[in-house]
């Protein structure tokens, strides 16, 4: 296809734009993690290899970091701002090198949030282009879309249509949202359970949903209480992809979260 097709064609195509953006927030962030994680393993390397030529035990590497709070409210008569120790992180030895670990998982875990997040927007935008650029408007109907109080709310209008999905949908579950989709078409529905990756991507979106959960609210930590009445599928996709298990809980981990 030539370029002016092309072009002819992304501006034809309403939903062109929310994929695009979609794509490249993946990209964005699967190549900081890439990058980060490559960098990191050749920090190991170097600093092993250093430590070694100098003959340095590594059991005398320590580093640390304080965590040092100011009271803002208070006024002391000598005029020196005063702080107050709050704890600290140190580590030491081989506990130095294990921290790499850390910092990739915590990267890794972060990516997922970020996507999850990034899919939620393409969700918003892409619907409301749908019913922006429906002309007939059968699509409307289908999404619960809260109305202006003045009343002057107007669907064709494709930026005010962004705002009032996400203020009806935002912090929502997003099922509805999917749901609305599949009945616009029909195919996806077949396509999330039958697909040539043999993936069931509902089982998927529902464990990607509660890692993102985890990541953003419980520092990593996906409760079992939360997966009660799940299903063996959906636990092994747990289990497998994203967590081990510690205590009765499970813990994101990078080990697995690297086979996203």
């Amino acid at each position: 296809m030539q370029q002016n097709e092309t072009d002819h064609f992304s501006h034809m195509n309403p939903l062109q734009s929310p994929l695009d953006e979609l794509f490249a927030r993946l990209a964005l962030i699967n190549g900081l993690l890439s990058i980060f994680e490559s960098q990191q393993t050749n920090f190991r390397s170097l600093l092993t290899a250093r430590l070694e030529k100098d003959r340095f035990d590594i059991a005398n590497l320590v580093t640390g970091a304080n965590l040092i709070i100011r009271d803002l409210t208070e006024w002391p008569a000598h005029g020196w701002a005063e702080y107050y120790p709050a704890g600290g992180l140190i580590v030491e030895g081989n506990e130095y090198l294990n921290l790499i670990e850390v910092f990739v998982q915590r990267q890794s875990a972060w990516s997922i949030a970020q996507s999850y997040e990034a899919f939620e927007t393409f969700l918003f935008d892409f619907m409301a282009s749908v019913i922006a650029n429906d002309k007939k408007g059968k699509f409307l109907g289908r999404l619960a879309v809260e109305n202006s109080e003045d009343g002057n709310f107007d669907p064709m209008n494709l930026e005010e249509l962004k705002v009032k999905i996400r203020q009806t949908y935002r912090s929502k579950n997003n099922c509805k949202l999917l749901k609305a989709i599949r009945t616009m078409a029909p195919n996806l529905e077949q396509a999330e359970v039958a697909n040539n990756r043999r993936l069931n991507l509902r089982d998927w979106y529902k464990v990607i949903s509660e890692v993102r959960h985890a990541v953003t609210h419980s520092d990593l930590l996906v409760k079992n209480a939360r997966m009660n009445g799940w299903s063996v599928e959906e636990k092994s996709l747990v289990a497998v992809y994203c967590c081990r298990k510690v205590k009765r809980n499970w813990v994101c981990t990078r080990s697995n979260s690297k086979k996203f």
